[in-house]
């Protein structure tokens, strides 16, 4: 069934009246860019995003938690950085504080079990919000791999005791395309009564596949949806949802935290491109997904035969392993002018959607064909980093907002890492707030070019 798009047809009868703009923003509808008639502002109660939803808002946002198969779904027009913030805010302001106080005799402040392959909108939100993390290491894999496992999850809750998180974090797919098992770690948390976040950025598409493998249809209580990183939406689109299980303990708790952590001037023209996303998907788009992943597993196949090192990984990324260096596989790319979402030492990530062209696949093939050659007579090569548990030696807030020093990495040994900003690509941290810096940080810094880094000024 074709749903409706109640928030463009808003905008577009607004326009046809050809109102007086006396209201922000101050192009006035004027076309200077191209665009600037649909960029209008919240001129009406039910415009207004980051409240409870009414009007044409909560019809668009019906929609899309119809398509998602969500208790409820919520627009961002910040991405899912704001989708995750949000949904920190939400378990911390309503878990069930007994679990943790007098009745258990334990006295840890509330914390989250997670994943280490985080984004670095999680820590922002760990900093503001003042809370607590224990992380779960693969025992192998890249530092942007998840590769925990529901026995990894079920061990780490037992081992807690009384002491039980207030939820549990995964990041899956990740960067480099691996899906953890979400089904199995809901089931794990279902069984200690606790919420599973997902930060699903990477995989909205998922809904879509002959088999749904969306977090939300596995189990995980909310999850946050990058719209703009797989789906036809425009950069900064991203959905919360909140399973049907969860939606009465959560959606008013969501509501008010999006509000918290948002821009109080969301821009109308993401929140459009999700109402029209809506139509899109519920009319072709399954079967132009289908389509195009058959193409791309054509792709690995032939990618393959050619002796390209292509790594299993989710069915929109095409991830290929390389020893060449990474400024040498950007400039091989480059001739082709293909640009991938993600090159390092190690591997080149390209994010594909049926919105690529046949002819676009091929020059990919022909690049990628042209990079092995290259690749075939280089010896360079750089291990892969994985991330290692470091000694914590004070909270992430205390280190994020402490007072800081810009020093050389080579002589940060033993220093309190403080630097919120410098992350192995893609935003995932080489070391975390509060961390004490060691030598095989530091042997990371220097294998990702990172000289300097902030740390904890000495008294």
């Amino acid at each position: 069934m074709e749903t409706s798009t109640p928030l463009v047809d808003y905008v577009k009868n607004y326009i046809e009246k050809k109102p007086i703009r006396a209201h922000m923003p101050g192009h006035k509808g004027v076309d200077i860019l191209g665009f600037e008639k649909y960029d209008i502002t919240e001129i009406a109660e039910e415009l207004c995003l980051y409240q409870k939803p009414e009007g044409v808002l909560r019809e668009s946002m019906e929609n899309a938690s119809y398509m998602f198969g969500s208790g409820a779904t919520l627009y961002s027009a910040e991405g899912s950085s704001l989708a995750i913030k949000t949904m920190l805010a939400t378990v911390l302001t309503t878990y069930d504080n007994k679990r943790i106080g007098e009745s258990t005799k334990v006295s840890r402040r509330p914390y989250i079990l997670s994943a280490r392959n985080v984004h670095k909108a999680f820590l922002d939100g760990c900093a503001l919000l003042d809370l607590d993390v224990t992380f779960l290491y693969p025992k192998s894999g890249h530092i942007c791999e998840s590769n925990i496992s529901p026995e990894s999850v079920d061990k780490a809750l037992e081992d807690a005791g009384n002491s039980l998180p207030i939820a549990v974090y995964v990041t899956s797919p990740d960067y480099l395309g691996c899906i953890t098992d979400i089904k199995g770690i809901a089931d794990v948390c279902k069984s200690y009564d606790l919420p599973l976040l997902v930060d699903n950025a990477h995989g909205a598409y998922l809904r879509f596949l002959d088999e749904s493998i969306h977090p939300i249809q596995l189990g995980a209580a909310m999850c946050a949806d990058s719209a703009h990183k797989t789906l036809p939406a425009i950069t900064g689109a991203g959905y919360l949802h909140i399973s049907g299980e969860y939606v009465d303990r959560f959606r008013d708790a969501a509501h008010e935290y999006m509000g918290m952590f948002a821009s109080t001037s969301p821009s109308f023209l993401i929140s459009m491109s999700l109402d029209n996303c809506n139509r899109l998907l519920s009319k072709t788009f399954k079967e132009d997904l289908m389509q195009c992943i058959n193409k791309l597993n054509q792709l690995k196949t032939k990618l393959s035969e050619q002796g390209i090192n292509v790594r299993k990984s989710e069915p929109l990324k095409l991830v290929t392993e390389h020893n060449m260096g990474k400024e040498n596989a950007v400039r091989e790319l480059k001739k082709f002018s293909v640009y991938p979402e993600f090159t390092d030492d190690n591997f080149v990530v390209f994010m594909i959607s049926p919105y690529n062209s046949d002819d676009e696949l091929e020059i990919i093939k022909k690049a990628l064909i042209a990079m092995n050659e290259c690749n075939s007579k280089n010896n360079y090569s750089i291990p892969i980093y994985r991330a290692h548990e470091a000694k914590r030696v004070i909270s992430i807030r205390e280190a994020v907002f402490s007072k800081k020093e810009l020093i050389s990495a080579i002589e940060s040994l033993g220093r309190i890492y403080a630097d919120t900003s410098v992350s192995c690509p893609p935003a995932v941290p080489i070391a975390i707030c509060g961390e004490l810096i060691d030598e095989e940080m530091i042997r990371a810094f220097q294998d990702y070019n990172i000289e300097n880094v902030r740390v904890v000024q000495l008294k």
